[in-house]
């Protein structure tokens, strides 16, 4: 929009006549848009980065909406791009961010109050996550203990 502002102030200095100024966008062709906030599995299609960011800026909003279970599947999908990638580049980087992701599931789902969900959810990345299981089981820890059928 800037640069578009920018050019028609050109034409407006130069004295083109308003019938010969048109949109300069008019004439790109139109790209589809990239998976949005309605389909966060398929961000992870994405530059793993990116998808992480995309999905963690999510997670964010929906924490700060109090939406707790959103935020907290949202935080745990933000994980899984940058896990996938295999990428050594920046590795330290990319677990550190993956630990952060799972304590703030942690948190949100204890909030929601789901914290069944939250233990598969997490026992399940501890699996799939080495580089960071043993954090990962120590958020398990401290979710309340799960009751056994015909325990009060």
């Amino acid at each position: 929009m800037i640069r578009l502002g920018a050019l028609t102030l050109v034409l407006a200095c130069t004295g083109t006549p308003r019938a010969a100024r048109t949109d300069p966008l008019a004439e790109l062709a139109v790209r589809d848009p990239y998976p949005g906030a309605s389909d966060p599995e398929a961000l992870a299609a994405l530059d793993p980065e990116v998808a992480s960011d995309e999905l963690y800026g999510q997670a964010i909003a929906a924490y700060v909406a109090r939406d707790y279970l959103v935020a907290a599947r949202r935080f745990m999908l933000a994980a899984r791009p940058i896990l996938l990638s295999g990428s050594s580049f920046n590795g330290d980087l990319m677990a550190r961010n993956r630990r952060a992701y799972y304590t703030n599931a942690q948190r949100a789902w204890r909030k929601a109050g789901a914290e069944a969900e939250a233990r598969a959810a997490l026992t399940a990345a501890a699996a799939r996550d080495p580089d960071n299981a043993q954090a990962i089981a120590a958020l398990v820890s401290e979710l309340v203990p799960a009751r056994r059928s015909g325990t009060p």
